[in-house]
């Protein structure tokens, strides 16, 4: 999979301070990442630990927050890895997932798209 590059606005959660990034957009990862010192400085603290496999095979405890994004125009609350610094801000599957929205990497370009859900059919009440 190919990468591309795409707009964010990352708000802090009272939503007073905002700020715009180019992320690399990837369907083969499932966390966003965006650097630890962008989230702490508009006021996010992560409130737990997830393992992820790095690019290089290791695995490592990452910290995550729910951070709210906006991209081309659809905002919403999702997970996000708090990573190195200087690290490549990243859109992952679930951030695109939680926004109701798909990437093409064909086209190179982020589009809204309908949630799916399984059937839902009521459930039959037990005999007791």
């Amino acid at each position: 999979m190919s990468t591309f590059p795409c707009r964010v606005t990352v708000s802090s959660p009272d939503w007073h301070d905002q700020r715009d990034v180019r992320a690399a957009v990837n369907i083969d990862v499932a966390y966003s990442m965006l650097p630890g010192r962008l989230l702490r400085d508009i006021g996010l603290a992560p409130d737990r630990q997830a393992p992820v496999t790095l690019p290089d095979g290791r695995r490592e405890l990452m910290d995550i927050g729910d951070v709210r994004l906006t991209v081309e125009g659809f905002s919403g609350v999702t997970p996000v890895v708090f990573g190195p610094d200087g690290a490549e801000p990243l859109l992952g599957r679930i951030a695109l997932a939680a926004l109701s929205l798909k990437a093409d990497p064909t086209t190179q370009r982020v589009f809204p798209t309908h949630g799916w859900m399984p059937t839902m059919r009521p459930t039959p009440p037990r005999s007791g």
